[in-house]
């Protein structure tokens, strides 16, 4: 009776799934190092292991069982670039604004969360507004 052979293993493309879906963990544990948060290659290398593994499992096991996980992956990886570079995009400006003009008066919190009147602000003396986008 001759032995048969073993059957490729399809555990790895369930772990690469695995390591895909965890992936935004990672991203969440670099997230207060600017470089790391404003990149994302430290996610994105974890997405891309995740990926890479599944496709080797396939190609080498060429069985159904390592293309059903390996689907889910590709396309949890596609949510997530989208996610990452689609989502953040910020909306066109609706109004146009020119450099020199006077800004409309509005209220804000300051840092200590008291609120600050720009229109009292001016009446002191030049002010210079910027706006960025932060991560408190």
């Amino acid at each position: 009776m001759k032995p048969r052979a073993a059957k490729p293993r399809v555990w790895p493309a369930y772990l690469a799934l695995v390591i895909t879906l965890v992936s935004p963990f990672v991203y969440m544990m670099t997230i207060d190092n600017a470089f790391l948060r404003s990149t994302g290659i430290v996610w994105f290398g974890v997405i891309g292991v995740g990926v890479v593994l599944g496709l080797i499992t396939a190609a080498r096991t060429k069985r159904w069982a390592a293309y059903i996980p390996l689907g889910f992956n590709l396309a949890l990886a596609a949510f997530w670039f989208y996610g990452f570079f689609g989502m953040t995009a910020l909306p066109a400006a609706e109004a146009k604004v020119v450099v020199g003009s006077a800004a409309p008066d509005f209220t804000l919190n300051d840092e200590n969360g008291q609120p600050v009147v720009l229109r009292e602000v001016v009446s002191a003396g030049p002010v210079l507004l910027v706006f960025f986008q932060g991560h408190w």
